[in-house]
Order: structure tokens, then sequence, then C-alpha cells
């Protein structure tokens, strides 16, 4: 069917059906395709207005239109399956260290280091935002949400989570005070997963005379927005534990929303993303159902049994998408770092 439908070719097909998976091959540099951030009615630099959460120019004063929301048709979404299946057919994987833009404003060429998919030009300022390269070697993001924190909250944030009680009991002897303030913010790549699980119930009776018998009936539970992070720094643990983002005030993917604050590119693929999902799914599954198990006796005079009821649950089926999340990255004077979320203002400290 995904050779009927286009989604793979022949020589594809032929390969999934072999033992044989794609070679990985690692490349220093690769040209890539930037694009520029300018107003399209003065050709000035863009930029994002913080409060009203809009692309405008310096210069001239152009707004442009509010973005719609965005919801992620299906059809945008990816089913893991198939994904894995298409990338099982390609002869090669490319790890990429470099890629080489040229500035669309100066002319200059310069190097991007591959977790970055934007970054300024050194000799003009202008922001590049890499949309593809020659290996074809990532994806582009889908949606993403615009910062709601400022910096001045992501400080706040992270000074009232230094003094809470627990922070004061894991490090008795640090001030509790952000010496640094100096806040950084960052988009950060998330595979976006959406998970189906099927969950078996069985009961069993025992009865007096030995005898048991035992019903199964089964459901479908589903549990969307579960973001994984798709960079190995800051440590994903650290950043799992402030991702509690609102995914319905998403909108639309457009480069020009990376011309105030930079982005990173994922190195974690979303092969190696589900396996976390997955997890996060089985828990979240096995914790909503649990409190449905039960082990219970009826005794009378003429009857006794026990009744045990048991929850299995299992994913059945996973569908993801790249997106990318707003982060402020604070530097603590003992030389850890906190994380606050871009959207919400959870803030979460690092270890030593």
């Amino acid at each position: 069917m995904m050779v009927y439908n286009g989604q793979l070719t022949p020589d594809e097909a032929a390969r999934i059906a072999t033992d044989v998976g794609p070679q990985v091959k690692t490349v220093d540099e690769v040209a890539a395709k930037a694009t520029e951030l300018l107003c399209p009615m003065c050709g000035g630099h863009l930029t994002v207005d913080d409060e009203k959460h809009q692309i405008v120019c310096r210069f001239c004063g152009y707004h442009q239109p509010q973005p719609e929301q965005s919801k992620t048709p299906a059809h945008q979404e990816e089913a893991l399956l198939m994904a894995l299946l298409k990338r099982k057919g390609q002869p090669v994987i490319w790890h990429v260290a470099k890629r080489v833009v040229q500035c669309q404003q100066c002319g200059a060429e310069h190097t991007i280091t591959a977790d970055k998919l934007s970054e300024r030009c050194r000799f003009c300022g202008s922001t590049q935002v890499i949309i593809s390269d020659a290996l074809r070697s990532f994806e582009q993001p889908e949606a993403l949400i615009p910062f709601h924190v400022t910096p001045l909250d992501a400080m706040n944030a992270v000074e009232k989570q230094l003094n809470s009680v627990n922070e004061r009991l894991l490090h008795p002897f640090t001030s509790p005070k952000v010496e640094q303030h100096l806040a950084e913010g960052v988009f950060l790549p998330f595979w976006i997963f959406n998970c189906t699980a099927q969950i078996t119930r069985i009961m069993t009776v025992f009865k007096p005379n030995m005898m048991s018998e035992q019903s199964q009936s089964s459901t479908l539970d589903v549990l969307n927005d579960i973001p994984i992070s798709g960079v190995k720094s800051p440590t994903p643990s650290l950043v799992q534990a402030i991702a509690n983002y609102e995914m319905s005030a998403a909108v639309g993917y457009d480069p020009k929303w990376l011309a105030k604050i930079p982005a990173r590119l994922y190195q974690i693929d979303f092969d190696k993303a589900s396996f976390d999902a997955r997890e996060i799914a089985s828990q979240a599954m096995r914790r909503k159902y649990k409190s449905d198990e039960r082990h219970e006796s009826n005794t009378s005079r003429n009857n006794q049994q026990t009744i045990s009821i048991h929850q299995l649950s299992q994913i059945q089926s996973m569908t993801f998408h790249l997106m990318l999340l707003p982060l402020w990255i604070v530097l603590l004077g003992d030389k850890r770092i906190a994380l606050v979320n871009g959207q919400t203002g959870k803030a979460a400290i690092g270890t030593m």
C-alpha cells in the first residue's frame, strides 16, 4: 500500500524486505539552504512582538497577520510504524557535523553546527534559518508555541524555585540567588507523540469447588501530546520536568518566528524518542486503570467465592510530529543551570 500510495519506491520496499538496514554515514560539512527574515514591505529585518505574539518589522511597523492556531491535522502527523518502515528503506542515513550556508543579506559564507536550526550572520547580523540541506538529513518542524514568559518572569520563577523548601533541603549551604542575571531564550525541538492503547480487563471468579470462571473485555484509550525532547543538552530528564506545555496554543511553523530567539535542531531522532514516549504512555495507563484492579472475597454460609480483576495495557499505535517549544536557560552562580518553560513559567533546577 505504501508503494501504491507513493510513500515508498519499489527499491525501498525491496530493502525493507531484507534484514539489512540503512548504512549510517558521517559527513563533516554539507551545503545548506537558508531563508531570509525580511519585511515584505521595506526589506528591513523582522522581529517578534512579545506582547502581541506577532511578527513585526522594526523599521516600517509592518505586522504579519495573526497566525491561525495549529491543530496539527491527522494528515500532517506521521504514523510511527510507517515512518520506521521508510527509515529502513533508505539506503543511507546521514549524520552531519556542520552545514554551510550563504547569507542572504551580505553574501558571506559561514558554517552552522549540526545542533542549530538558526544563527545570526557574524558579518551583517541578519538571522539565517536553515530550511534544507543537500542530503535531506533533517525534518522541518510542523508547529511551535511562541514565548509568553519574559526574561524577568523567568528569573523570578528561578528565584522562587531556589527559595522553595525542597531546594533549601537539597542545597542548604547555597545562596538562593540567581547570581548570573542572564536568561537565554531558545526554541527546543520536541517530538510530540499521540498513543492509542488497548486496555484488557480480566476478571477471574474462584468458587468453593476449586473451579474458576474467567471473563475478558477490552477497550481503547488514548494519550495525546506526549513531548519528548530532541536534544541531548540540556539533559532530557531536566527538560522533561518543565515540559507541561499547553499544545492548544501552538501556531503553524514559520521561520520568521526565529527572528528574535534562535532554535536548536534535533539530535535525538523520532525512532529513539518513541521508546521514551511509549514508556510514558504505558506508565500513565497503568496509573489510570490501577484503581480498577481489585481482589475481593464474598463469603456466606452456603457460598464463598473470590473475585480477582486485573488490567493489562498495550500500546497499539503511535503517531508523531515535530514542534519547537519555548525555553529559558538560566546559569546559576554555582554553575548549575535552571530551565523555565517559556509558556507556563514552570522552573526546574539542575544538579551540580
